[in-house]
């Protein structure tokens, strides 16, 4: 059953019979949802914001590639939060991605954090359980507005491959120094039917 539901999967994919909706990726003929969702939380001062990704083309030609080409699985993704007041756009990639969200870079750490999702469980996997951390540096950035999924590690990298990004519901502002902020996600499949 699953080696049949993936490849008329594969086929929708190929064929372009799927729509990337505001929730995500929709096969009506399957009845299929397939959704991410960001988090994103202070865990200094307390708050938290959520948002539904958006897929963009990048993602969807990595998805393609790997399931019908010869494109090789990314073994390791880092969660990529922006400080612009912007919202993603399906022509957005990694190569892109800083110019069209203005990347956030005021977190101590040297490079973007890893997302490392558990096992895959009820049709979802993510990494609420073990969620990245940010430390909040001392330069003027103050606002979080929305996170990315993206391949490459290096803050403000134009290489690699981006998979999803979503605008935060209401972005997290007034951030300070030594502030620490929690970065989530996860991706499911649902019915849809």
């Amino acid at each position: 059953m699953k080696s049949q539901l993936r490849r008329e999967l594969n086929r929708e994919l190929r064929d372009f019979n799927y729509e990337n909706t505001d929730e995500g990726l929709l096969f009506p003929r399957q009845g299929l949802q397939i959704c991410g969702v960001f988090e994103v939380e202070n865990l200094t001062q307390g708050g938290k914001s959520v948002a539904a990704n958006l897929v963009v083309n990048q993602g969807l030609d990595f998805v393609v590639g790997v399931a019908l080409g010869s494109t090789s699985a990314i073994a390791t993704w880092y969660l990529a939060p922006f400080a612009g007041n912007a919202t993603p756009a399906t022509g957005w990639t990694a190569s892109n991605f800083d110019s069209n969200s203005t990347e956030f870079t005021n977190y101590t750490e040297g490079t973007r954090q890893a997302f490392s999702p558990g096992s895959v469980a009820s049709g979802a996997i993510g990494n609420l359980s073990s969620r990245a951390e940010i430390t909040i540096g001392s330069s003027a950035q103050d606002t979080i507005y929305g996170v990315g999924v993206i391949s490459s590690s290096g803050k403000e990298a134009t290489s690699g491959v981006l998979f999803s990004a979503a605008r935060l519901s209401s972005a997290r502002t007034g951030l300070l120094e030594d502030d620490v902020i929690a970065l989530g996600y996860t991706l499911q499949a649902s019915d849809a039917s």
